[in-house]
C-alpha cells in the first residue's frame, strides 16, 4: 500500500509540471497516431496504402516524445538562456554560473529549471557522449519565479566541485515550465 502511495505521489509531482497546452499538444499527437492507425485498418483492402499508413502511425508513436519536445521548446515554451559566466573560480574549487532566462515563447511560465552537467575534462569523444547521455555529476536548480511573456530573470549560482582534484567541462541547460 505504501509503495502504491509513493508511485501516486511521484506521478502527481510530474503531472504538476504539465499545463493545459502540454495536454493539448500530447492529445493532438495521440489523435494523429490514432488517425493513421485507423486509416490503415479502414484501407486494409489496398495493401500498399494500408501498410504505408500503418508505418506512419508506428513512426509517429516512437517519435512522439521528440515531436512533443520540439513543438514545446521551439514554439510554445521557447526561452533565451544567456550565460554571462560559466566557469570554475580561479582560487577555489567551486564553479560559478551567472545568466539570464528570457521568455520568448507564447506562454507564461510558472518557473524555470537550470541543470549543470559536469563532464570530466580530457575525455575521448565517445566517453564524453556517455557523460552527456547519463550524467554522473549533475546539479539541478529549480527557480519557482513566474515569468510573463518577454520578461527576464537573472540568476547566480555557486556550485561546489564534485571532485576537488578533477577539472570539469560544464554543460549548462535551462528549461521553463
Amino acid at each position: 500500500m505504501n509503495e502504491m502511495k509513493n508511485h501516486l505521489m511521484t506521478f502527481l509531482d510530474v503531472a504538476n509540471y504539465f499545463s493545459l497546452p502540454d495536454y493539448l499538444v500530447l492529445s493532438c499527437i495521440f489523435l494523429m497516431i490514432l488517425l493513421f492507425f485507423l486509416l490503415s485498418v479502414a484501407l486494409r483492402f489496398n495493401a500498399i496504402v494500408a501498410t504505408l499508413t500503418f508505418l506512419i502511425s508506428g513512426i509517429l508513436l516512437f517519435s512522439a516524445p521528440f515531436l512533443y519536445q520540439m513543438i514545446m521548446e521551439s514554439y510554445l515554451k521557447q526561452i533565451d538562456l544567456t550565460l554571462f559566466h560559466n566557469e570554475r573560480l580561479h582560487y577555489d574549487g567551486a564553479y560559478f554560473v551567472e545568466g539570464q532566462f528570457t521568455n520568448v515563447g507564447l506562454l507564461d511560465f510558472r518557473g524555470c529549471v537550470l541543470s549543470v552537467n559536469f563532464i570530466p575534462a580530457g575525455l575521448k569523444k565517445h566517453k564524453r557522449i556517455k557523460y552527456q547521455i547519463k550524467p554522473q555529476y549533475l546539479h539541478i536548480e529549480n527557480y519557482k519565479i513566474p515569468l510573463k511573456k518577454l520578461e527576464s530573470m537573472e540568476f547566480k549560482l555557486i556550485i561546489p566541485s564534485p571532485k576537488e582534484n578533477m577539472d570539469f567541462i560544464m554543460e549548462t541547460k535551462g528549461a521553463c515550465y
